[in-house]
């Protein structure tokens, strides 16, 4: 992908803007923008990752980016460049573009003054904040909660899950759509449950199960605090649509054990890391077993193509034929578009939330 880069003032920005489109208006390539996507970050917190997301954000859905970053150097200081972003080819014969802040943490209360007159009139303005906003810094003390639809976490760089779902709880009270890039990326698992279960005769088996084990992908790099939160939701929501009560969690080397009570008995869920998979993301789900007295069904992701999931079920006197399922291929960009073009808040992902709240600070992760 190509990157013009010009370094520049913020107050130059607009004129760059104006300069940027007519050379490539000279060369028949096009603006391109359907949206504004604000994105905040600090120094080495996913910074890689972000921008590669911006990248392939714009393949199909070309939008305006504003990537701010906050810097752990000293000092005070905002640093701006302005990118012309083209998809790899430039066949579509389009660019976006993508205005780059480095802001010390001196001047980041600054920011919000300064993008503001960067947003695209007239269409979308959403906010992907890439920072843990329990330890201090959140859209609402940056002043960047008022411009956007619609604010998406990324709470792999969430240190304590318990403290991130309280200021989720707060800030959906404020009537701000919200939703969390981990959220979007196990909705394939979400969708075959329910198309698993879809009977009243299946679900039972489900409401039943006295065990469930869930594996994901334990591959680690510097930028993850920590891999278990789409299992942590997984689990969240089968608890809060089976009206499980959570009585407690427990860790066992690398397996947390969830605790939940119900009129079926008693129920425990176990969280794994498994064999690290090149082809998935770290974090991602790969396996989902789940068994009661007289059977047990299991949703695994296949060895070579992550994107198919092999559907087995067995009971104390049949073994059926394995089924395979295919789900979408998750992309760098796919989670964020989905929370992008999501109505409102998830009615489940706030169910999650408030239970993910009553747990005790250092309960997970």
């Amino acid at each position: 992908m190509e990157n013009d880069v010009t370094f520049i003032k913020p107050s130059e920005i607009e004129s760059t803007l104006v300069r940027l489109y007519e050379k490539e208006k000279k060369a028949n390539v096009v603006k391109a923008s359907l949206f504004t996507l604000i994105i905040f970050t600090q120094e080495g917190n996913r910074e890689e990752y972000l921008t590669d997301l911006s990248k392939s954000l714009i393949k199909k859905f070309p939008c305006r980016i504003i990537f701010i970053k906050e810097s752990i150097q000293k000092g005070d200081f905002i640093l701006t460049e302005v990118s012309a972003l083209k998809p790899e080819g430039n066949d579509e014969g389009f660019f976006c573009e993508f205005i780059h802040f480095n802001v010390s943490t001196s001047y980041k209360e600054r920011i919000s003054s300064l993008i503001t007159p960067h947003v695209i009139p007239d269409l979308p303005i959403y906010l992907l904040f890439a920072k843990d906003p329990s330890l201090g810094d959140t859209p609402t003390s940056l002043g960047l909660d008022k411009l956007p639809l619609r604010i998406i976490f990324d709470s792999e760089c969430v240190s304590e899950m318990s403290l991130f779902a309280t200021y989720i709880k707060s800030l959906h009270t404020e009537n701000t759509d919200v939703g969390d890039l981990n959220w979007a990326r196990f909705s394939p698992f979400r969708d075959l449950i329910s198309k698993v279960y879809s009977n009243k005769e299946k679900l039972r088996t489900l409401i039943t199960c006295t065990e469930l084990t869930i594996s994901y992908n334990s591959h680690e790099t510097a930028s993850f605090h920590h891999n278990k939160i789409q299992a942590t939701y997984f689990q969240g929501w089968l608890a809060t649509k089976l009206s499980w009560t959570f009585q407690g969690v427990a860790c066992d080397k690398n397996t947390v054990i969830f605790s939940y009570q119900s009129s079926y008995g008693t129920h425990k869920v176990y969280i794994k890391d498994c064999d690290k998979k090149k082809s998935l993301r770290p974090g991602g789900i790969i396996s989902v077993v789940i068994k009661n007295a007289k059977e047990e069904t299991s949703l695994i992701r296949d060895d070579r193509s992550a994107h198919i999931i092999k559907i087995c079920h067995s009971c104390e006197s049949t073994c059926q034929i394995p089924l395979l399922y295919q789900v979408s291929k998750e992309g760098t960009g796919s989670s964020i578009v989905h929370e992008i073009y999501s109505q409102g808040t998830s009615k489940d992902f706030l169910a999650v939330i408030e239970l993910l709240s009553t747990w005790k600070t250092g309960v997970i992760c």
